[in-house]
């Protein structure tokens, strides 16, 4: 089904990915066009053979005579009849794509439209490897229904072999033919993707997941996510590090600015340059390489937010479901959308790590403190936010409590102070100005004013709700401060401690102390620049992690019989362990939607890249700042973004 030999786009599919000029008519259902209509399609596999488009005449424009232009040139000219007609164009060998205007004349008025356009095809040509990739999914879920057949319950060896042979087919498409997705429209793709994440995260927490497994899906949640963002292109300073590095630039970022050339005020962020150098050695300026880099790093800090659950002492279960949380919250998106934003998910991965072997269970020598000095002098080196490293290790020291080697943990704890004074005092001397005047982002703080005590009262209350009940990007950054419904903000104060509440009263110590942890977390990593307003979804990364420990703490309330008032009354066994299944289940439902509706805003339609795009076409002083090659790539993904608008508001002249 995924693998067709023609991709057919209906009404019902997602007929905006390849056409502009059309919409929707009265009936909500049927796709007209008025005097020109483009068609075009980009990035197909080499068996792309044809575009054909089933098209009428709308009666009450009829006689409608039309002509038809293809990269220039002329295809086709006649009239259209009201029953339906075929026009087919062939794909240029190589071309992996075309571009097809048509010109429909007309003596109806102008606002009328002029053709029905009943479906939109797209042909591809056989090839042996075609065949043997639908060969491919069938072939793994019997695998994976074979391996697990002996070794547990048949019906969850079943459910991860349908599951197993899902995924697979949806890899195979998405690797060999991306197009066959536009057969369906964007919310039935969206639900798709919702429903695969539901299932997959509940299976791996019907039991205790092994290690192997437990990475499985870490790395397929990442993929499901963020598997999109590959076609995103880059934004705004995406441009300025898209260029080749010397080692001289890379050694004068570690005593300077992250931008050796000058052209942005710069922080200090050198770890992010070495990735920027490597990304153009192995991609050179393609944005799906670097893009690629991102995905990559935030499957490896989702594997570090799972180590930290069980250095916590979560459990397996509980640990997974605090990844697959973190990893799916908005918040985590614009580390991964917006490829400058890396940064954070560098900082993360440094910062995560220290914690994992800070909280080592065993003996605690010398060489993991050292281990932790270096991971925390590479989480400063890649964002400032890790300046908050101290206090987040003293805190998980807290609920952890390791039992050995107290004093040794003690002496590392003030080496990282001492190293982030220094740190704090090297930033100072880099950017003294930034220091004075502070940073303040826009974000949903606008309208903000400093001297009125409500807009502070309510900054506190607003980061909870954004990071407990978050609303997405687009909702979040149009809002005004003062617009959010107070019963929202109220409910985003109480989550976290209604889940302290229920853990102590339901859960183990392990979850109390985790709940304890996540309601503090956001005034440790973020809460000392709140008062500048920072945006929370281009920084949200590590408070994102207060909303994953809290699900933590949830499971593993939900994992152990219930003891309500003096009577044990225990779920029934197979009850009990269907909870935490049910719990990620419900995650999936109501906050990836969410999530996704966040990644939208990083897409070249989307709101934010729309309008960062926009900002650099109109400062002329930024594009001359670019090195030619990027300035050259810049100009190449703004003409790709908008060829199609450009073609339907020119029209062609023969």
């Amino acid at each position: 089904m995924l693998l067709p030999r023609e991709v057919r786009i209906s009404a019902r599919g997602d007929w905006k990915a390849v056409s502009e000029g059309l919409r929707r008519w009265s009936d909500r259902v049927t796709v007209v066009a008025g005097p020109r209509l483009v068609l075009h399609a980009h990035g197909l596999s080499a068996r792309a053979a044809d575009l054909r488009v089933l098209l009428r005449a709308n009666p009450g424009a009829s006689p409608v005579r039309l002509r038809a232009w293809v990269d220039g040139r002329e295809a086709w000219t006649g009239s259209v009849p009201v029953s339906p007609q075929s026009l087919t164009f062939a794909v240029p060998p190589a071309a992996r794509g075309l571009d097809v205007l048509l010109e429909a004349d007309s003596a109806a008025p102008p606002a009328r439209p002029r053709l029905v356009v009943d479906t939109i095809a797209l042909r591809f040509d056989a090839s042996p490897s075609f065949h043997v990739a639908r060969l491919l999914p069938p072939l793994c879920g019997a695998l994976a229904c074979a391996m697990l057949w002996t070794r547990g319950r048949r019906w969850k060896a079943l459910g991860w072999s349908i599951l197993v042979a899902l995924l697979a087919a949806a890899a195979v498409a998405q690797a060999l033919e991306p197009a066959a997705w536009l057969r369906f429209d964007p919310a039935t793709r969206d639900l798709m993707r919702v429903a695969l994440l539901g299932v997959v995260w509940a299976l791996a927490l019907a039991e205790p997941p092994s290690k192997a497994l437990t990475a499985a899906v870490i790395t397929t949640t990442v993929v499901l996510i963020y598997a999109p963002t590959l076609g995103f292109g880059l934004l705004s300073d995406d441009f300025l590090w898209a260029r080749p590095w010397t080692a001289r630039e890379l050694l004068g970022a570690f005593a300077g600015t992250e931008d050796p050339l000058g052209r942005t005020t710069g922080t200090y962020r050198p770890i992010a340059d070495l990735t920027r150098a490597l990304d153009h050695a192995l991609w050179g300026v393609r944005a799906e390489g670097a893009h690629l880099t991102n995905v990559v790093l935030m499957a490896a800090a989702s594997l570090l937010a799972w180590a930290l659950g069980l250095r916590l002492r979560l459990g397996p279960r509980a640990s997974l479901a605090l990844a697959v949380a973190w990893v799916s919250h908005p918040l985590s998106v614009a580390s991964v959308a917006w490829v400058s934003q890396r940064t954070d998910t560098l900082a993360a991965i440094f910062y995560l790590g220290a914690l994992v072997v800070f909280l080592f269970p065993g003996r605690f020598g010398r060489g993991r403190g050292t281990a932790v000095v270096l991971l925390a002098l590479l989480a400063l080196a890649s964002k400032e936010m890790a300046v908050t490293l101290p206090l987040a290790a003293w805190l998980a020291d807290r609920v952890a409590q390791p039992s050995t080697d107290r004093d040794r943990r003690r002496v590392v704890l003030r080496v990282l102070v001492l190293l982030v004074v220094a740190y704090v005092a090297l930033w100072a001397g880099l950017f003294p100005e930034k220091m004075l005047r502070g940073e303040t982002q826009r974000g949903a703080w606008y309208g903000f004013d400093v001297r009125h005590p409500g807009d502070w009262l309510r900054l506190l209350p607003l980061l909870y709700a954004t990071i407990f009940l978050p609303a997405g990007y687009e909702h979040w950054s149009r809002t005004a401060l003062r617009e959010w419904p107070v019963a929202h903000l109220a409910a985003g104060l109480v989550v976290a401690p209604l889940v302290l509440w229920a853990a102590r009263r339901f859960g183990p110590l392990e979850s109390a102390r985790a709940a304890v942890l996540g309601l503090v977390w956001p005034l440790v990593v973020i809460g000392p620049i709140l008062g500048a307003r920072p945006d929370l979804y281009r920084l949200g990364l590590l408070p994102a992690l207060a909303f994953a420990l809290a699900l933590g703490a949830v499971v593993m309330i939900l994992e152990r019989p219930h003891v309500v008032g003096r009577d044990p009354k225990p779920f029934p066994s197979g009850a009990v362990g269907l909870l935490p299944s049910v719990a990620v289940a419900l995650l999936a439902v109501l906050l990836v939607p969410i999530t996704i509706d966040t990644i939208r805003a990083w897409r070249p339609d989307g709101f934010f890249a729309a309008r960062a795009i926009e900002w650099s076409r109109r400062h002329e002083d930024w594009q001359a700042s670019l090195t030619p090659e990027s300035r050259a790539l810049f100009l190449a993904q703004v003409e790709h973004q908008e060829h199609a608008q450009r073609l339907l508001a020119d029209g062609h002249s023969p």
